[in-house]
């Protein structure tokens, strides 16, 4: 949770979206998880901490 912090990733709703969003994947390519990094910028708006510079 560290590095997600640092990246600017919110601790208590990144877990979260990762706990909803991991068991629904049909394809575990490592391609297709790299949307789930911390550095993503796929990432939900909720999952990130407002005002926060990358």
């Amino acid at each position: 949770m560290g590095t997600a912090k640092e990246k600017g990733v919110n601790p208590f709703h990144y877990p979260e979206y990762l706990l909803e969003e991991l068991p629904n994947m049909n394809n575990t390519k490592i391609e297709d998880l790299n949307q789930f990094l911390p550095r993503s910028p796929t990432l939900p708006e909720e999952c990130r901490i407002p005002n926060k510079t990358k």
